[in-house]
Formats: structure tokens, sequence, C-alpha cells
């Protein structure tokens, strides 16, 4: 696996979509264009169809009183596919690092 990459488990995904996922995420640790828009994260139907998956609503108390942070922005959408990252706001409130 190449470095920056995370081993993927099989569980019954499209393998030509990950085909794909890995020749675009190879293409911007190159130093190419970043399609994904600087994202670690990525959903496909799943998001849709499951009310109980965890980027939904996720957020976090903000500095002020009664505020809320988004914990997840999206950066690109391709096909049945969202792109995500953490917002900066979610990362410095919580000490995440941006791909956890």
């Amino acid at each position: 696996m190449p470095a920056g990459l995370v081993a993927l488990r099989d569980s019954g995904i499209d393998k030509a979509g990950i085909t794909t996922a890995l020749k675009v995420a190879r293409h911007a640790l190159a130093g190419k264009i970043d399609y994904s828009g600087g994202a670690c994260f990525w959903d496909g139907k799943d998001l849709k169809t499951n009310p109980d998956h965890p980027k939904r609503g996720k957020t976090v108390k903000g500095a002020e009183r009664g505020r809320d942070t988004a914990a997840y922005e999206s950066t690109a959408a391709y096909g049945g596919t969202v792109f995500w990252r953490l917002t900066p706001a979610y990362v410095e409130a919580t000490g995440n690092k941006v791909y956890r």
C-alpha cells in the first residue's frame, strides 16, 4: 500500500469505485490535482440510507456559549460519493488530527 493510504476492508464494496478512488488518491499524493479538495474521508450510499451514520449532525461545542461547530465539511461530490474533511474549527476545538 502506498504511503499515505490506509488499507481497505473488503465488505462487498464496488471494486471499480475503489480502483478509481485509489488512482485519484495516488494522483493527489504525487502532488498533482487533488480532485477531492483536500478530503481525508469519503462516503457513498450509506450516508443516505443510514439515519445513524456517524457524520450526520456531528458537532462540537465552540468557544462561544451555545454555539456548535460542524465536525465535517464536504469538499467534493462525484456520482454517489461525497468527500469530507474535518473543519478547522473542529480540529482546533478537539485537538484531533485532520485525518482522524
